[in-house]
């Protein structure tokens, strides 16, 4: 609600009184509104550019040594997963029989670290029983000496009672004599157990030494199994990715590494790839040309899935108090601003750009029929996903004094008060008020500026 209120404005000199004249010219009329809670609808048009997803861009690379002998597709050419894309002869580098025969190399050593894994396995395996006859044998050895020694104790507890008792004559002499060769022969017992134990104690480490190495050696043939299983696996995609041109090979071929001036035509025909494309999409850079010399992973193009895009947009600092993931954004080109296509905020930097005082966000788009194309520049209007009660204020009440922002209020009975505050977003002409008012209370919003420059108590 508005108000309009006039303010005469006079010096400090009492004047001499005169005639009636024209009212002063320095009446200021000004307007005035009250702060108020109401809905606040913000909406922004953001200007932002195309990308593609980084998931949706695959190099097309070279998969051996060699020079481009044809390029059958241009910047822009939509192409689908499988299409030829360039031919490319590797004669002068490795050539497909060389492939070939790499990749029987490669399958041969594959073979060869599973079976010396299985017969390191074997040896873990014997090692470990080896181990365990050990142990178990420790375990009866100690067992046997514990009873020799109890068999020993009680012979020579027998043996010192019968001494005794001969010297009163309670037993004869060849008692004793047997008491004396019990005791010697338990003894004898208890000696070869502790021996036997003594053994097993030194068997054991050997043992324990042998299972650790087959342990080892088990670990080792792993990690050669899985060096292997690799290279195999590096070798088929060459081959697969590449593709043979010659479908047609004699079978001798396979196992021939012939120089390239040895080749016939049919053979120098085998030695080209077709680098085909990886996936469904567009042909965004090319780098490709006829008899270009390539090393292997050299890239030849670029293709780019554009089904899936996203927008790249730069959005004001005051705009975090509602911007957030998840937002709807509309996205259209000033070219045609009919055309339209719509996605959600799936990111929202946590940076603010030091120059521009700007937050990037990034938004997904489906681009089913392909008018979006990569580096477009579109514009894009977001907007919170529900407008909020909050207390508002004209956005020409606001005055700024180098960093402070500041109204003047406006007291009915007292003078003008000129009050700092903390504003919000805004939209359509009001500002959000976040400290340094109160609902109900008056701002001047027109001349403000002219009572400002003058003391606002008069």
């Amino acid at each position: 609600m508005k108000r309009l209120l006039a303010f005469v404005l006079v010096g400090c000199q009492s004047l001499p009184p005169g005639p009636p004249s024209a009212p002063s010219d320095t009446s200021l009329r000004a307007e005035m509104a009250t702060v108020r809670r109401r809905d606040l609808k913000v909406s922004r048009t953001l200007h932002g550019t195309v990308l593609p997803v980084e998931q949706g861009q695959v190099l097309a690379t070279a998969p051996n040594d060699g020079s481009v002998t044809k390029v059958l597709v241009q910047v822009g050419d939509r192409v689908i997963r499988g299409q030829t894309l360039v031919h490319l002869n590797t004669v002068f580098g490795q050539s497909g029989l060389q492939v070939i025969a790499q990749l029987e190399q490669s399958q041969s050593a594959l073979n060869g670290a599973q079976q010396d894994l299985i017969s390191a396995r074997s040896q873990l395996a014997e090692a470990e029983a080896d181990l365990g006859q050990f142990r178990s044998a420790l375990s009866l050895a100690r067992s046997n000496l514990g009873q020799a020694q109890a068999e020993n104790h009680a012979a020579q507890r027998d043996l010192d009672r019968k001494r005794q008792a001969l010297v009163r004559e309670l037993f004869s002499q060849t008692e004793l004599d047997e008491a004396l060769a019990r005791a010697e022969k338990s003894a004898a017992i208890r000696t070869d157990a502790e021996d036997q134990v003594k053994i097993a104690l030194s068997n054991l480490p050997l043992a324990e030494k042998r299972v650790g190495e087959a342990s080892q050696a088990v670990q080792f043939n792993r990690q050669q199994l899985a060096l292997a299983q690799a290279n195999y696996r590096r070798q088929s995609s060459i081959l697969s990715q590449a593709g043979l041109v010659g479908s047609q090979l004699d079978p001798r071929l396979s196992q021939a590494l012939l120089p390239p001036w040895q080749l016939t035509p049919a053979e120098a025909r085998a030695a080209e790839f077709e680098v085909r494309a990886p996936i469904d999409g567009v042909v965004t850079d090319l780098k490709a040309t006829l008899g270009l010399k390539v090393a292997s992973g050299d890239c030849l193009a670029t293709i780019t899935d554009i089904s899936t895009l996203y927008v790249e947009a730069s959005a004001y600092e005051s705009d975090l108090v509602w911007l957030q993931p998840g937002l709807e954004l509309t996205c259209f080109s000033p070219g045609r601003p009919e055309r339209k296509l719509k996605g959600r905020v799936h990111y929202l930097s946590r940076v603010v750009d030091p120059v521009t005082r700007s937050i990037s966000l990034r938004a997904r788009l489906k681009n089913p029929d392909g008018w979006l194309r990569p580096s477009m520049y579109v514009e894009a209007l977001i907007q919170p996903a529900h407008p909020s009660q909050v207390l508002v204020a004209p956005e020409k009440a606001i005055l700024n004094r180098g960093e402070e922002l500041y109204v003047l209020v406006y007291h009915k009975d007292s003078p003008i008060e000129r009050r700092s505050v903390t504003i919000g977003a805004s939209s359509q002409g009001l500002v959000e008020i976040l400290t340094g008012l109160q609902e109900g209370e008056e701002v001047i919003t027109g001349g403000n500026l002219l009572i400002d420059q003058r003391d606002p108590s008069q």
